[in-house]
């Protein structure tokens, strides 16, 4: 079978991460899981069928695994353009919305399935007038099929910011530990551990 492999992460939505972590979960003790989980992964990047993805072979897969652990673009992207609203992301936390806030924190509770909530939370949407930007609120019916809608957002615009934004809010939970210790260590403890997760979620399938 004829393969497109995907060049970087651009090609790879938050849809399809969150499904590659959800198998890369499954358990793995026998070569038939391993192979099995293999073949799910193939179908997700590839967005082929089962029938297709077995197919392949065991070169072809290893090239998919290959592409799976290769690391993300660091770069952020600020503002950019979807369901044609313009979003400016919000990378301070102490200039977020309570709501956003407690919408970024209970996203981040599973990072992996949530980062498209993640990303929703941090964006504000925003108008052009003139050459000046004119923030607004969405409504709260439009709000589900926008988040829905950022779940195909690639993993390389999304997965900078949320590593950025987990960094910063470390360091500010870091500098107010004094004020309210036990519970502040647990908030931390927990921005520790999502991050790790996060950032190990690169290191591709343990073949």
């Amino acid at each position: 079978m004829s393969m497109k492999l995907p060049k970087s992460w651009d090609e790879i939505t938050l849809e399809q991460y969150a499904k590659i972590k959800r198998i890369q979960k499954r358990e793995e003790t026998t070569d038939t899981q391993r192979i099995d989980n293999l073949i799910s992964v193939v179908q997700v990047v590839l967005n082929c069928s089962i029938d297709e993805a077995e197919q392949l072979t065991i070169k072809q897969m290893e090239q998919i695994n290959e592409f799976i652990k290769s690391p993300v673009n660091q770069k952020i992207v600020k503002e950019f353009k979807t369901q044609g609203i313009r979003f400016e992301i919000e990378l301070n936390p102490n200039e977020l919305s309570a709501w956003r806030h407690a919408g970024v924190m209970e996203a981040i509770k599973d990072v992996e399935a949530n980062m498209n909530s993640v990303i929703f939370h941090l964006a504000k949407p925003f108008k052009y007038r003139g050459l000046r930007k004119k923030y607004f609120e969405l409504t709260e019916a439009q709000i589900p099929e926008v988040i829905k809608g950022f779940s195909q957002l690639p993993v390389s615009m999304a997965y900078p910011i949320v590593v950025f934004f987990f960094n910063l809010l470390e360091e500010l939970t870091n500098c107010f530990l004094d004020y309210s210790e036990n519970e502040l260590k647990k908030i931390n403890q927990t921005l520790t551990q999502e991050k790790q997760n996060l950032l190990n979620a690169m290191v591709g399938l343990k073949l």
